[in-house]
């Protein structure tokens, strides 16, 4: 009997979470929703049915055997001290980097093994590592040298308040009307492209990590853009030996985490938005045959998010679906 919890269950990707489980009920029995600020229990829903969000209690987590924890920012980060040691954790956040904690990417890299005293504790990889890792991991096998990507993110890598910041400035700027105040951004996103908060450099060893290639050579950029959700990824990589667009393409078409756009010309986030995979552009070779430039767009939420977590969560726990057997609190 597999039994999940999901705290902080209302939050931004706690939610997305939810709902991601609620159409992968062969994955559990019973799931339970716990709450950090509420003392009391809540009325919400599971797939339809009705749930309660409880509170985070040690009695709540009792014989729980993976909790997703979801606290609003990765600076905040601090997995609930009630939570028993024996019950493994996957710290989900929308902007995914968090400190202390290895990074995973579901089929990519594996969760590090828990103890006989403390079960795994990890993070689900920021989106823009899991876009990048699943580019770059079928390359490796081909002898890659080095990468330099740009990564476009989307206003929900900062929330719900992100994704309702860029909102309002955009019927504020559409109707002639001044920007609302604004706490989440401090500037106008809204049809705009910034430098991205996230320095790009923070993301290079943590790629290294969940490649297993701490000899590549690296260099990301990252910038904030008026999108609210899915991101962008353009990226230069080089082999130690010749290639034929064909073949890189053969080879990142093999990957179930990747798929070609049918129109490249027009790709872009929109694309992507609610879709399990990330979705590829042309394939542009350098003249000497070992370099080639690959464009790429991934929702954040779903496969850079959600379901990344549960991948990682399905790796720690080994689950075999099983069934509809489900109980919900």
């Amino acid at each position: 009997m597999t039994r999940l919890a999901i705290c902080n269950a209302e939050s931004f990707l706690g939610r997305e979470i939810k709902d991601a489980l609620a159409r992968r009920r062969e994955l559990w029995d019973d799931l339970r929703l716990l709450s950090e600020t509420s003392e009391e229990a809540l009325v919400t829903d599971i797939g339809g049915d009705a749930a309660l969000v409880l509170p985070a209690t040690a009695d709540n987590l009792e014989d729980v055997d993976l909790l997703f924890f979801c606290p609003g920012a990765s600076e905040s980060v601090e997995i609930p001290s009630v939570v028993p040691r024996n019950v493994a954790s996957v710290v989900a956040v929308e902007d995914g980097l968090v400190p202390g904690l290895p990074p995973v990417v579901a089929g990519v890299n594996a969760p590090p093994a828990g103890s006989a005293d403390v079960a795994p504790r990890v993070s689900s990889a920021h989106p823009a590592l899991v876009a990048l890792a699943h580019l770059l991991s079928p390359l490796v096998d081909l002898g890659l040298e080095a990468c330099t990507a740009s990564v476009v993110l989307p206003s929900s890598t900062r929330g719900q308040a992100g994704v309702d910041q860029l909102l309002a400035q955009t019927r504020s700027i559409l109707a002639f009307q001044s920007p609302p105040a604004d706490e989440v951004f401090g500037f106008q996103l809204a049809f705009n492209l910034v430098p991205g908060s996230l320095a790009g450099g923070r993301l290079v060893e943590p790629l290294r990590a969940v490649l297993g290639a701490e000899q590549l050579e690296l260099a990301i950029q990252t910038s904030l853009g008026g999108v609210f959700h899915g991101l962008a990824v353009g990226a230069f990589v080089r082999l130690g030996t010749k290639a034929t667009e064909a073949r890189i393409r053969k080879t990142l078409k093999a990957s179930p985490a990747l798929g070609f756009a049918r129109h490249p010309d027009k790709l872009g986030p929109i694309d992507v938005a609610g879709s399990s995979t990330i979705r590829l552009g042309a394939i542009e070779a350098s003249p000497d045959g070992r370099g080639f430039w690959l464009r790429a767009v991934m929702d954040n939420l779903t496969l850079g998010g959600a379901l990344n977590a549960i991948g990682v969560a399905e790796a720690i726990l080994g689950a075999q679906p099983s069934g509809p057997r489900n109980r919900v609190m």
